[in-house]
């Protein structure tokens, strides 16, 4: 295959990516072979301002003259001329012979999902208020109930089996039934005993053990 369609093939890659992933990730291709006019192919090249015939960046350059940099480059920090926040990959384009003749290079704007995570963590931040427990407790079920369906939730966030809950399991339920204030509810421990098919004494004795107040 000639450079020429070798070259070709990646353009085309180019205009898949570019447009599957617009406005957000630039897309070019470098013919390292006219360095001085390398880009050939280039989509959303509002990222970094580049056109078609723009020579080739540092990286290019550097490929050109010292030759030591990786065939692969993946997720390595960048930025544009604007100071937006680039996540950078980069392919050296080889023709049959083991030649590199080109590259294409990916850049994706972060600014924006860097902006977005700033606000989740504003919005989802808490306090703690020290007369409020940890689960506020909105009087719809019974305490039964509510226990009941702590325990439920355990198993879940760990898989395991109701059926066959070790002496561990169980403290380990215990534990995080008492570190989310459940244990100040009357009638906690009679609950949970039936829950877990232990005693109230068992209870007792493991939060002793957990050293749990």
């Amino acid at each position: 295959m000639t450079d020429e369609k070798i070259l070709e093939h990646y353009k085309n890659v180019t205009k898949v990516l570019g447009q599957m992933f617009a406005p957000i990730m630039e897309v070019l291709v470098f013919d390292l072979r006219t360095p001085e006019r390398s880009v050939i192919a280039i989509e959303n090249g509002h990222i970094t301002n580049r056109k078609v015939g723009h020579p080739t960046s540092d990286l290019g350059s550097r490929r050109l003259k010292k030759g030591d940099v990786p065939n692969m480059l993946i997720n390595y920090a960048n930025q544009s001329p604007t100071g937006h926040n680039l996540k950078s990959s980069s392919l050296a384009i080889k023709n049959e012979k083991g030649n590199t003749i080109g590259v294409l290079c990916i850049n994706m704007d972060i600014s924006q999902f860097e902006q977005f995570n700033g606000f989740l963590t504003h919005i989802t931040h808490t306090e703690s208020i020290p007369f409020i427990p940890a689960i506020e407790n909105v009087h719809i079920y019974s305490p039964k109930k509510q226990i009941k369906a702590a325990v439920q939730t355990a198993l879940q966030d760990i898989s395991w089996n109701a059926q066959s809950l070790s002496k561990n399991d169980k403290k380990e339920i215990i534990k995080r039934l008492s570190l989310s204030g459940h244990f100040k509810k009357r009638g906690t421990v009679t609950s949970l005993s039936k829950e877990l098919k232990i005693t109230r004494a068992s209870i007792y004795r493991y939060l002793k053990e957990l050293d749990i107040k």
